[in-house]
């Protein structure tokens, strides 16, 4: 939301998505698609870090080295030079 909100600001000051100014998100929401023009975005697995995180609470994840990796997926759209 705070990309979208960021390119209507963008767009009010004159400037232009990409031309000027590349913006990305981080959740990719169904609204990221729709936007104009549609925001590339990173698409983080949230079932999957809510069952670490489930682990992590309950004890039943075996962590010895104090950090998770998770990795999330770039969805590049066109608010971004590519």
């Amino acid at each position: 939301m705070y990309a979208i909100g960021s390119m209507r600001a963008i767009l009010e000051k004159g400037l232009s998505i990409p031309g000027d100014v590349s913006v990305v998100g981080f959740d990719n929401s169904e609204l990221s698609r729709y936007c104009h023009p549609p925001l590339t975005t990173f698409g983080l697995p949230l079932k999957r870090m809510g069952e670490l995180a489930y682990q992590l609470l309950t004890g039943n994840l075996d962590n010895k080295i104090g950090k998770l990796q998770i990795n999330a997926d770039f969805i590049i759209r066109d608010s971004v030079r590519h």
